[in-house]
């Protein structure tokens, strides 16, 4: 426990080296008009994803994310309700205006496997869950670099390449023993997703740093039909 006489045990069995997600639903009303949830999350350093679910006044439910867990041990960890954020930060269901419209419900914790290729099992603790109203915090450059031995490893694709107008896909990438990854400009780390919703045929560029400081351009193209 953190900051009480028990804490939440949220335990997951990732089977398959598929797209894996465990989550655990639980309703209650948030007051207020908070821009951020937090937790003490006791890590077991598997870096996935932890995330929540939250209904609005106009019955969207959006994802956010607290991060990766990639600690051992007791941490804080913050989700910024921004509905503008790159993934993980999602609309999982009903109409979207792009906006959080209060009041909101809290309606589950997420955990969501990192890479996809992942199977096993797992369990992490979650106490003191709260909202607030807070001053958003600077952005900063997510780029990780990656220094290691050998030859780079790049592998950049997308879940489909062919989609209908108003549906989305996710690009993924694994990449490995290079300098600097940057996605249309962002700095990204080695191994991640990201949703797309393009609404014309668009080619996304997938920049790599070698570590002799060469470049290397990776291209996916999502046709619109």
């Amino acid at each position: 426990m953190h900051g009480g006489s028990y804490a939440g045990k949220l335990a997951y069995n990732f089977p398959t080296g598929n797209n894996d997600f465990v989550v655990f639903l639980q309703t209650f009303k948030l007051g207020g008009q908070p821009n951020q949830v937090s937790a003490w999350v006791h890590g077991d350093g598997s870096k996935h994803y932890l995330n929540i679910w939250l209904k609005d006044a106009q019955g969207e439910t959006w994802q956010f994310t607290l991060g990766q867990v990639k600690h051992s041990g007791w941490q804080q960890m913050v989700a910024w309700l921004d509905p503008g954020a790159p993934w993980p930060v999602a609309h999982i269901d009903g109409p979207s205006n792009g906006a959080v419209d209060y009041p909101v419900d809290f309606r589950a914790l997420v955990l969501d496997d990192v890479p996809d290729s992942y199977s096993g099992s797992g369990a992490i603790y979650v106490d003191d869950l709260r909202c607030d109203q807070a001053s958003a915090p600077q952005p900063t450059p997510t780029f990780t670099p990656t220094p290691t031995s050998g030859a780079p490893s790049v592998n950049f694709r997308a879940d489909d390449y062919t989609i209908s107008s108003g549906d989305c896909t996710r690009l993924r990438w694994d990449v490995d023993n290079v300098r600097e990854i940057y996605l249309d400009g962002e700095g990204v780390v080695g191994h991640d997703k990201r949703k797309v919703c393009p609404t014309a045929t668009t080619t996304y560029r997938l920049k790599v740093i070698r570590l002799d400081g060469g470049t290397e351009i990776y291209t996916v193209t999502i046709t619109v039909q």
